[in-house]
């Protein structure tokens, strides 16, 4: 559809990823702290015999603030696993490993 695409960019380009290391949020949330919150969700999600995809649906979804979950998709596998990661109900204890895996962080002055 016309209009569809932002000026100048072509059919089929991509935006640049968050890992590409001159993507602007890359500093902010590509950081030490987030990849080991990260791998320890990561290793927490397996043994429970989960993907980290699954573990963050659904403790987002488990949040009263939380209306819905939306998530992006750039292929049907990430539909099929996307709407597939809803399907989990975490416990009352996997919540709690998970705020305790990754408690946010410290607030900034002014903030």
């Amino acid at each position: 559809m016309p209009g569809c695409r932002p000026r100048g960019r072509r059919r089929g380009a991509r935006r640049a990823r968050l890992s590409a290391p001159d993507a602007p949020l890359t500093a902010r949330f590509l950081t030490d702290r987030n990849r080991q919150i990260a791998a320890a969700l990561g290793a927490y999600a397996a043994s429970r015999g989960r993907t980290l995809l699954e573990l963050a649906f659904s403790w987002l979804a488990s949040r009263p603030a939380v209306a819905s979950v939306i998530a992006g998709a750039t292929s049907p596998e990430q539909v099929r696993a996307n709407a597939a990661a809803v399907g989990f109900r975490p416990t009352d204890a996997d919540l709690h490993e998970i705020d305790r895996l990754a408690p946010p962080p410290a607030a900034s002055p002014g903030a």
